[in-house]
């Protein structure tokens, strides 16, 4: 009886001792007892496009490095991103991202209905100094290098832009680009356009060929879907085209100077681990090529050596902050 006494008593001050020591109100970060648990909203399918691939592609590689219970909606419509932003906060989602600047309003006011779940969206955005903030790339960095390539490219003296929807992520990379331009011939002049939307193909196709019959002879696109075709279109007319997410030389080999290569998956990587280690601040995260997570893709063979000297320096340049990217 004896030893049953003190077998109760030794657990019973281990008990206490542990709930002493245990946070009455542990942060929403921080998962307690059970798997850290994430989920995704991406505004068109899975296979749509490269930008929603790479955020299915970022929650897997999440579940692989965090051990995380992961889920995602593909195709959510405007109307339904607060339902489906409030239902994952309901269900007990540790962190929940919206694929781009198009879900700020509805993190918002859900993040404010959840004030212990952590919310992120891909995108420009300052965040709430609490619980919602933002995933991007420094692609001003990239922006700046596009607009050297470009201008060491041209023979017309005149560059193209073609973006999907005027937002201010593509706002800051337009402006980048042309101080790069500048900066490395002050006499080519640019024409930009916006389709309107990521999914447009034949208004894209008819953007590029203005500015092709205007004598742009370097586009640089970044429409999403709309403009993929562009870089085969581009090919025809004898023209370079500059890629964006992903390398996109197979489209086009002969047209495509080179691409910036975006490892999405592991921008969402390093915001979840954020959230996990109980670090995050509901603030705009940037990250760049300093931390590989954005580069350049090869130029296979179609800029000189004396060009690649060129670039490499700017290159460099930007990466030891001697060149202002900051819009």
């Amino acid at each position: 009886m004896k030893t049953k006494r003190l077998i109760i008593i030794f657990v019973c001050m281990a008990l206490i001792g542990c709930q002493a020591a245990a946070p009455s109100t542990p942060p929403a970060s921080i998962t307690v007892g059970n798997a850290f648990r994430v989920a995704i909203l991406l505004p068109r399918k899975v296979d749509a496009d490269s930008w929603n691939s790479s955020g299915y592609q970022g929650v897997l590689l999440i579940q692989k490095e965090l051990g995380a219970e992961i889920t995602y909606s593909e195709n959510v419509p405007e109307a339904d991103f607060e339902k489906v932003f409030r239902q994952y906060a309901l269900d007990g989602y540790d962190f929940i991202i919206g694929h781009g600047n198009q879900f700020i309003p509805a993190a918002e006011k859900v993040a404010a209905e959840f004030p212990r779940t952590a919310f992120a969206v891909d995108g420009k955005y300052g965040g709430n100094n609490t619980n919602l903030g933002a995933l991007s790339l420094r692609e001003g960095e990239m922006g700046y290098l596009f607009g050297v390539i470009a201008a060491v490219k041209t023979k017309t003296k005149h560059v193209g832009y073609i973006g999907g929807v005027d937002n201010p992520s593509q706002q800051e990379i337009v402006a980048l680009y042309k101080r790069g331009l500048q900066a490395t011939d002050p006499a080519v002049q640019i024409t930009v356009d916006f389709v309107g939307n990521f999914t447009d193909a034949e208004k894209a196709r008819q953007l590029a060929q203005q500015q092709i019959d205007a004598g742009a002879d370097v586009i640089f696109l970044l429409a999403g879907a709309a403009g993929t075709d562009v870089h085969a279109q581009a090919q025809k007319a004898g023209i370079y085209t500059l890629g964006w997410i992903e390398d996109l030389n197979h489209l086009a080999p002969k047209a495509v100077l080179t691409s910036n290569v975006q490892n999405i998956p592991m921008l969402l990587l390093r915001g979840a681990t954020l959230v996990k280690q109980g670090r995050w601040e509901g603030k705009q995260y940037k990250f760049g090529m300093a931390e590989d997570v954005q580069s350049l893709a090869p130029f296979y063979g179609l800029i000189t050596p004396e060009e690649q000297l060129l670039i490499d320096k700017v290159k460099n340049d930007l990466l030891a902050g001697k060149i202002d990217t900051i819009p």
